[in-house]
């Protein structure tokens, strides 16, 4: 999660994308309590109030326990899968992006990717998604970001990002260049951190 920018393409589903529209958290030196949730073969780290789809519904990482269900993205399909094992660990890092679809594939360490929301239990999921529609829009219309929303979040620490030159960029157009595309993987980067110091 780390490795996220505002505007990369991250997977929701197999072979299914979203783009990143912004952070609310992303800070490297935090430390908190992470519930790890494992299955047979998915694994995911989230906070206590991070919402993920159990038994069929969202539901807090704090509510899980063994013998539910959760999602796990295995052979090209998503399929539930059995919890096995629920412990809380003290991690570093906090990232939470926000997807243009409100869910996101999680991989942690090894293991099959586990459907996540990008929701917590602090803004109910229809209000947040409702709060994220200028995003959106300003997405599919324009092809714009607006990184400097992730400054609202002072933890935020993403390279590029918290920096105040952000407030002189209040758009980031990804498709920079008439008729360009940049794939996320390496030219977006690049494009992105040359829009931001440049």
């Amino acid at each position: 999660m780390k490795h996220l920018c505002i505007g990369d393409d991250v997977e929701v589903g197999p072979g299914t994308y979203s783009t990143v529209l912004l952070f609310t958290h992303a800070n490297s030196e935090a430390t908190s309590d992470m519930i790890l949730v494992a299955s047979q073969n998915g694994r995911i780290a989230a906070s206590p109030s991070h919402l993920l789809k159990v038994n069929g519904a969202l539901a807090p990482a704090s509510s899980i326990i063994i013998g539910d269900r959760i999602t796990v993205a295995s052979d090209g399909t998503l399929q539930e899968e059995v919890v096995i094992s629920v412990k809380v660990e003290k991690m570093s890092g906090l990232y939470n992006p926000q997807t243009s679809s409100g869910t996101i594939l999680v991989h942690y360490r090894s293991g099959a990717a586990v459907l996540a929301s990008t929701y917590t239990t602090a803004v109910h999921p229809a209000a947040a998604r409702a709060l994220e529609t200028p995003l959106r829009l300003a997405y599919e219309v324009f092809g714009a970001t607006l990184p400097w929303l992730s400054n609202v979040f002072p933890e935020t620490d993403l390279p590029g990002q918290a920096s105040t030159q952000m407030l002189s960029t209040p758009i980031h157009f990804q498709n920079f260049a008439p008729g360009a595309y940049y794939s996320w993987e390496t030219s977006r980067h690049t494009m992105y951190a040359s829009a931001i110091y440049s």
